[in-house]
């Protein structure tokens, strides 16, 4: 089975219930264009950790069974990865190099391909780190990464303006009722919003940074963040909900991204 005719699976069921992806949209709460890519088997365009939610979701609204359509899209999965694996280096096809035969003389003088082979690493090693020592000096100590690579020049100034417009970063969160909830909302730790949402309730708020989100009854609350469907982030008490253009986290975990 391909990535379309398993999409085409989802489009069908839809299709012969007469339902419009516009009626899925409102009713399953996916963005109209995750359930286009859905229906067209573009798998690869929809964030990896998510793709599995996103069709077991769709596959319950449109009545199909949402394990066999796992296993369908598991299948393909399996299948994708091993199209990356060279034949002659599948488990099991690898020929394992011939012992070197020693003379009989006793003479164990290392051929040249084998003495190459050895010293490479060694020279390899050394000119890093002559290049590193370089780079210390033509450019300056730069700063560390986290990884402990030295970073300086163009690509230091670029992580560094990209940490700085995070905070500033435009956000549009509308907060849909599916129940009564009190939710409370601020913004640069100051609170712009609390009280009760009654259920069909609609609160939308703008930010120029990201948006922390207290709410009581979490399963009752659903978020749309700049005009992506995102769904309930969980249930019951959460005092951390962090909403940004990037996605919305819980406490340090994604639970949604868009990048």
């Amino acid at each position: 089975m391909t990535p379309e005719e398993l999409g085409k699976i989802f489009r069908e069921a839809r299709e012969k219930q007469g339902i419009s992806i516009k009626k899925a949209n409102l009713y399953s709460r996916i963005h109209p264009q995750v359930l286009k890519d859905l229906e067209n088997g573009l798998y690869d365009r929809l964030a990896g950790v998510y793709v599995r939610g996103f069709m077991k979701k769709y596959a319950g609204y449109l009545g199909l069974d949402s394990e066999d359509m796992l296993r369908k899209y598991d299948s393909l999965s399996k299948a994708a990865r091993g199209q990356d694996i060279p034949p002659e280096q599948a488990e099991g096809t690898v020929k394992k190099p011939e012992k070197e035969r020693v003379p009989a003389g006793g003479n164990t003088k290392f051929p040249l391909g084998t003495a190459i082979v050895l010293a490479l690493p060694l020279v390899i090693l050394v000119v890093v780190s002559i290049g590193k020592i370089s780079a210390r000096f033509l450019h300056g100590k730069g700063e560390e990464s986290r990884t402990g690579t030295v970073e300086t020049g163009p690509l230091l100034e670029r992580k560094k303006a990209g940490a700085a417009s995070y905070g500033t970063s435009p956000v549009t969160l509308t907060l849909h009722a599916r129940g009564n909830v009190w939710i409370k909302v601020l913004d640069a730790g100051k609170t712009v919003f609390v009280g009760t949402l009654q259920r069909g309730d609609i609160k939308t708020l703008r930010s120029e940074q990201p948006l922390i989100v207290w709410t009581g009854k979490a399963e009752n609350l659903y978020f749309k963040v700049n005009g992506m469907d995102v769904g309930k982030v969980g249930d019951g008490v959460i005092r951390n909900i962090q909403v940004s253009k990037e996605g919305i986290k819980k406490g340090d975990r994604w639970v949604a991204r868009f990048d």
